[in-house]
Parts: C-alpha cells; structure tokens; sequence
C-alpha cells in the first residue's frame, strides 16, 4: 500500500488463510472511504484450493469455485469472509469498484447478463445485472472499456465499434436494480479525435467524472497519447496534455499502448492522512 499524500507505504502480509500457503490470486481491490473512516480494507479473490478446500460441487464449463479474503487496515491481518463461490472465468476480479459497500467486478462473458458485487461487511457475494451487450440480444462478447465510480455515481462503458466515434456511458440505479443510459456521447464534434481515428488509432475512455449537476460532469479520454477532456453537457472538448509521439525501437512502438489503446486506467487524486 502506498499514500501518495504522506508518500508513506507498508508491505502487506501474504493472503491464504485456511491452510492456504500458496495462493492463486485473481485479483485485490481497496475498500476506503475516507469520509466514513481512516481504515480501509482489501479484497483478494483466489481459487478455491482443490487439495485443502474441496469443491462443493463441480462447476459448469466457463465457471470456477473462488475463496475471498479480506485484510483490514486496522486488524492488520487477512481473514477469510463469507463461503466459497462460483463465478464465470470472465469475471474481472482485478478491476473491481467499491460502491455503497461493495466490491463491484464486471463481467465479459459473451451474453453474459450479470456481473458481481461482493458485501465486505456481510462477506456475502450477489449477482447484479448487467446491460444487453451492444444494447440488444447478441451473441457478441462483451467489451467493457470503462467501469468506475465518481461522486457516488457507478458508470460502465461498453464499445463494440471504434471505427464509430458514439457510444453511451450507463450508471446504476442507487438500488442496484439495473442500468440506464446517462449520457449519450457523440466524439464527431472533436476534430482532434476524428483526425486521430482516420488515422487508425483507437480512443480510450479513462474516467467519468461526475459532477455536483449533471452540467459539471465530463469524461476524460485518450488518443494517440493525447488527452482530452469532454463536457458531457456542452458537448465541448479541451485537450488536457499530450504524451507526444510514440518512440520506435527496432522498428516497432514501444509505448503503443498509448498510442492504439490499451487496458488504461485514471483515478481522481483525492488528499488523505489516513496511517496505513
């Protein structure tokens, strides 16, 4: 764990509780509140060890049986947390969001309708909804390019085309009863993002900021190294810094990733003095 603010950091103990000495970890994500307390929590998913934690049952293709562990900042251990639990192979536990008490993980199953939330508190893990990929019935796999939480507000993003510059950012209703289109996104009015895409390069959506009103809310995007800012309301744009070109090594790009579009992620810079 590291605090940007206090540039303090502390090396956590090893997950694998219940006799578990070697793990399989298929993600960790923080649980933190500054608001509500100077403590945080982590979840770590891992397999369930098929030696020393035998499997209630078999599992269907696509589908794992998963432990859950949770380190608390102020017991200053790993405990283990609710009972083992299926989820498909396609459960991203690495990119979980903490929302109203929760670890939310997306799903990319191709007609995948549910994705998980896991209850720290409760150590209870339920299925939540999910949009209809590309808004209808479809076979396709879901691509989920944005998932993360702003001003209490949960977004998802899912872009099935990058030759088109649309696209709707969804949000949650505040009962986890499902999603609705929040905003509808039409990048035609940024030359520099349609001047990048003929060129055949992809855009990245980074983080979706939500604002007091609606009115104050924007998106913070990527192409080609460059990073834009879209206002969700007036449809206008600010180019917030450029990374420049990408450099060439033996003839290939070695930070393509900014440049064709990668698994990026930006978070807003929140000050605390929490002790870790």
């Amino acid at each position: 764990m590291y605090n940007p603010t206090t540039k303090q950091f502390k090396k956590l103990p090893k997950p694998g509780r219940g006799g578990v000495s070697e793990p399989f970890v298929c993600g960790t994500d923080l649980a933190f509140d500054p608001s509500k307390s100077r403590h945080y929590k982590i979840v770590c998913v891992r397999y369930l060890d098929k030696d020393l934690e035998p499997r209630p049952s078999k599992p269907k293709l696509g589908f794992e049986w998963y432990r859950a562990e949770v380190y608390s900042s102020e017991l200053g251990d790993w405990v283990l947390s609710g009972e083992p639990f299926v989820a498909s192979l396609n459960t991203c536990f690495n990119g979980g969001v903490f929302w109203k008490g929760c670890i939310h993980w997306s799903n990319s199953d191709d007609r995948g309708k549910e994705s998980l939330c896991f209850d720290i508190d409760q150590g209870v893990v339920r299925e939540v909804k999910m949009p209809l990929v590309g808004g209808k019935e479809s076979y396709e796999k879901r691509n989920v390019s944005y998932f993360g939480e702003s001003q209490g507000h949960l977004h998802l993003i899912e872009i099935y085309d990058q030759k088109r510059a649309k696209f709707d950012v969804y949000e949650m209703e505040m009962d986890c009863s499902g999603w609705f289109v929040k905003y509808l996104v039409d990048l035609d009015s940024i030359p520099v993002v349609i001047e990048e895409m003929n060129l055949g390069y992809n855009f990245v959506p980074l983080l979706v900021v939500q604002g007091d009103i609606d009115e104050e809310s924007f998106l913070v995007l990527l192409i080609n190294g460059k990073v834009i800012l879209y206002d969700f309301e007036g449809k206008t744009f600010k180019k917030l810094c450029d990374f420049g070109p990408g450099k060439q090594y033996n003839g290939y790009y070695v930070d393509g990733f900014l440049r064709y579009g990668g698994w990026l992620s930006a978070f807003p810079f929140i000050e605390s003095f929490s002790w870790l």
